[in-house]
């Protein structure tokens, strides 16, 4: 985080980022193949329909 309307701190961390962007991409990838799976989206669809259906209001 840099401090706002403070443009060499910005541009430092914009530099950093570009050096250090392997890291980062591969730390990216890691965590998507192990997070960003079909099982975890059909997990969260799950769960989301299934609280809708418990708090659904009643007529």
């Amino acid at each position: 985080m840099v401090q706002r309307g403070n443009f060499n701190a910005f541009l430092n961390a914009i530099r950093l980022t570009l050096k250090k962007r392997t890291i980062l991409s591969r730390n990216a990838i890691t965590y998507a193949e192990q997070h960003l799976t079909v099982d975890h989206m059909l997990d969260g669809l799950v769960g989301a329909i299934s609280y809708a259906a418990a708090h659904r209001p009643r007529s």
